[in-house]
């Protein structure tokens, strides 16, 4: 039985509707895209096809290649894909109802600079104004909920595979927002990008973690139009300030271990400096386990105008990375890295975000933080506020990770993007 469904779907290569016509029998999906496409020919080989079907997503469906093999005649694309590699045969087909995705790859990205725009501190400063406030399910439940459907809008306007993982911990109730993006060669490998969206129950939570949401947010923005060779995870966790409940709870989740986790930057606080003498505090025994950082800190008089890069024992390589990539894209950058050992238990304050709960669970995981108390005086207080952030400083932030993340996942390459209901 043939199968026949039409649905007008937004091309984000540029920003015109496409007529997307699927035919789906027995375990293989057709697909005729018309319109302007501006990936080239050779590039519709490395199409995939998503189908969101109960809880997650189904793919990828891969093209046919041969004969049977991508087509482009005229303004029409012809696709036949094949059901996803070790289904047992009775992997689903498009329904009415299901959600659709089709990546097809452009040219590989050499330069970023487009993507940078993108990252600019009036962009920057829209987000935290859109998140400012107290965040808290009894303190406001009503500003929480609004921003978590914020958040969540804006990642499926953007085309992102969204998931709200809605946890229960015995100290808290929330939801984690996971955006995906899946990989052009190993979606079943991804690499992490988090930052928590609730509050205190004082506090509006402009630096703590508006500034780090907003730097998510705008990276998630700025990356839409890109597809790396492994998949790319935004997570907006909730409960963090309860424990961090929602990471907890997502490192537990069981579908995770169909998923090789590559590393996690989690971002926390990362928009207060202030370059005076003497305003960077470290938490006790920082002294005796990090002398040479010391050394660092003293050498500029103690000026709180840096990032933090923090891991663990079983992070180094990641560290690595992110440190070469940095020292390649932003050498003038400022970055204080920081290597606790083992889980950190040695360190507690440097445990205290979310990555913590990926160092846990085995899975290499870095923070990178402006160094909350240690350095602003609003943590926590009614006081962190928009106006007491530096968002130059803010932008520079952003900028080290788009380019680490970048680094991490694999050359780039442009996406046209057809996405809709069936």
């Amino acid at each position: 039985m043939l199968l026949i469904f039409t649905l007008l779907l937004a091309c984000q290569d540029e920003g015109r509707d496409r007529e997307v016509e699927f035919r789906a029998a027995n375990q293989s999906v057709e697909v005729q895209v018309r319109g302007k496409l501006s990936a080239t020919p050779d590039r519709f080989d490395q199409a995939t096809l998503w189908l969101h079907r109960g809880e997650g997503w189904v793919g990828p469906y891969r093209p046919r290649t041969g004969s049977e093999g991508p087509r482009l005649i005229g303004a029409e694309l012809r696709l036949s894909f094949n059901r996803p590699a070790g289904s047992a045969g009775n992997q689903p087909v498009p329904q009415p109802g299901d959600e659709v995705q089709l990546l097809i790859p452009g040219e590989e990205m050499k330069e970023l600079e487009r993507v940078q725009e993108k990252l600019s501190r009036s962009r920057l400063r829209y987000w935290v104004q859109q998140l400012e406030g107290v965040r808290h399910p009894e303190a406001d439940p009503d500003h929480l909920q609004a921003v978590r459907e914020r958040l969540a809008d804006r990642f499926r306007a953007l085309g992102y595979q969204l998931e709200a993982q809605a946890f229960r911990q015995p100290e808290y109730e929330g939801v984690n927002l996971i955006a995906r993006r899946p990989g052009s060669r190993h979606p079943e490998k991804a690499w992490i990008l988090s930052a928590h969206y609730d509050t205190v129950a004082g506090s509006p939570g402009a630096d703590d973690n508006a500034s780090a949401v907003a730097a998510l947010m705008c990276l998630a923005e700025a990356l839409a139009p890109l597809q790396f060779e492994t998949s790319i995870w935004f997570i907006a966790f909730d409960g963090e300030e309860a424990g961090r409940a929602g990471s907890r709870a997502f490192v537990q989740q069981p579908a995770l271990r169909n998923t090789q986790v590559l590393g996690v930057l989690n971002l926390e606080m990362i928009g207060y400096a202030d370059a005076s003498p003497n305003s960077q505090l470290t938490p006790p025994g920082f002294e005796l386990l990090f002398p040479e950082a010391l050394g660092w800190l003293s050498m500029r008089d103690w000026r709180g105008d840096f990032l933090t890069l923090i891991g663990n024992t079983a992070s180094s390589q990641l560290v690595a990375n992110i440190k070469k990539a940095l020292a390649r894209h932003l050498p003038e950058l400022p970055l204080l890295d920081l290597e606790v050992p083992g889980n950190g238990s040695m360190a507690p304050d440097l445990r205290r975000s979310d990555h913590s709960s990926f160092w846990d669970a085995g899975i290499p995981a870095v923070m990178f933080t402006d160094g909350a108390e240690f350095r602003n005086p609003n943590y926590h207080a009614a006081s962190d506020l928009l106006e007491t952030l530096d968002f130059a400083f803010l932008e520079n932030n952003a900028l080290a990770v788009l380019f680490a993340l970048a680094e991490l996942a694999g050359p780039a390459r442009a996406v046209s993007l057809a996405q809709g209901r069936l």
